[in-house]
């Protein structure tokens, strides 16, 4: 990974777990502008996560391993441009495996994918006091 990348994904305490949301460190990559951070996250997960989620599946599903790592990629910068450090790290994981071309881990690594992303939505909605 990249040294930028490491920091991103690095956890933001002592206990070595990556949090669903960094909110602190995405709120200050914000100049604590709260308002835009919650903007920001509920169209992630309104529009852009869903649309991801959706062209990776897809791609799996054609065994576009390229569609898949393009995708991945753009997901994973999201997620870590958005303080979504934990989500980040499975969108890493399934561009590496796509860069590897193993359909069996893609496919459980889709499936993993998949359910941070429904856990950290409904983390994140409720830290913004939305319902999913």
């Amino acid at each position: 990974a990249l040294p930028i990348l490491e920091r991103v994904l690095a956890p933001c305490d002592d206990s070595g777990v990556l949090p669903l949301l960094d909110a602190e460190g995405f709120l200050s990559r914000l100049c604590g502008n709260a308002e835009i951070m919650r903007l920001i996250l509920v169209r992630f997960f309104a529009e852009d996560g869903r649309l991801m989620l959706q062209e990776v599946k897809d791609g799996l599903d054609r065994s576009d391993l390229k569609v898949v790592g393009d995708v991945a990629h753009r997901f994973k910068g999201a997620a870590a441009n958005s303080g979504l450090k934990a989500l980040a790290l499975c969108c890493l994981t399934l561009e590496s495996q796509a860069a590897q071309g193993n359909r069996e881990l893609l496919l459980d690594s889709f499936d993993e994918l998949y359910s941070k992303y429904t856990t950290t939505e409904e983390a994140v909605m409720n830290f913004l006091g939305r319902k999913t």
